[in-house]
């Protein structure tokens, strides 16, 4: 991608975020309360609470899946 837009003279910004950082400690209450803050409709606030409700992730390696894990916080 950066190979191509410098082939045609265009310009290319790119944004870098650790997520594990990022958001390793967020505490979900307060996401949802500044969400509503900000004035994000109540609509989308219920999807993303969704999402994050009742987290759980296995990693797959070699067609080999680990137990699944739960994930409270981030």
């Amino acid at each position: 991608m950066m190979e191509k837009n410098w082939e045609h003279g265009l310009d290319l910004h790119m944004l870098f975020i650790d997520f594990e950082q990022a958001f390793d400690s967020v505490n979900r209450r307060k996401l949802s309360e500044a969400m509503e803050e900000v004035g994000i409709p109540q609509k989308l606030i219920k999807l993303i609470e969704m999402t994050l409700k009742d987290m759980k992730a296995a990693v797959k390696i070699n067609n080999r899946k680990t137990r699944t894990s739960e994930f409270n916080t981030g």
